[in-house]
């Protein structure tokens, strides 16, 4: 009897103990938050013809960082997962001016879309322009929360 009594005794630690490892591997193995949105749009000329390989630059006004991105056959760009932050985007693209909008903002787990129309360069030109959107989650179905 006193042999059962060990065996049982030790099953059960050894049981409790690999619960305790697997809790504190799935802890460890869990992604931190990463508090990140999506920035999209799309870049058209004056005559909404889309303009694809634009250069689109989103520079972070809080780190510095830069991120750049070229338009696809669409003039649709995306930048995914850019940290939560205020950013200046710029646009460019041969023949055209080069466009700014300042003060686009990047919300935890939302998409803003911010469309850009370039226009015929015309020597020495720079368009700069305030960004004006909202918060709306229009590009997918997820609920966001902080």
């Amino acid at each position: 009897m006193v042999h059962c009594s060990n065996s049982r005794d030790f099953t059960r630690r050894f049981s409790a103990f690999f619960l305790s490892l697997i809790v504190l591997m799935a802890i460890g193995l869990a992604p931190a938050q990463i508090l990140t949105g999506t920035l999209t749009g799309t870049v058209s000329d004056t005559s909404d013809a889309v303009v694809p390989n634009a250069v689109v630059t989103a520079t972070d006004l809080n780190s510095g960082l830069v991120y750049k991105e070229k338009t696809n056959s669409s003039g649709e760009y995306t930048f995914t997962s850019l940290p939560n932050s205020t950013y200046k985007l710029t646009v460019e693209f041969p023949g055209f001016s080069k466009v700014e909008v300042n003060n686009v903002h990047v919300d935890v787990s939302q998409t803003s879309r911010i469309p850009v129309k370039l226009a015929v360069e015309k020597t020495g030109t720079e368009v700069i322009v305030e960004a004006q959107q909202t918060a709306v989650q229009s590009e997918s179905a997820e609920c966001a929360g902080i």
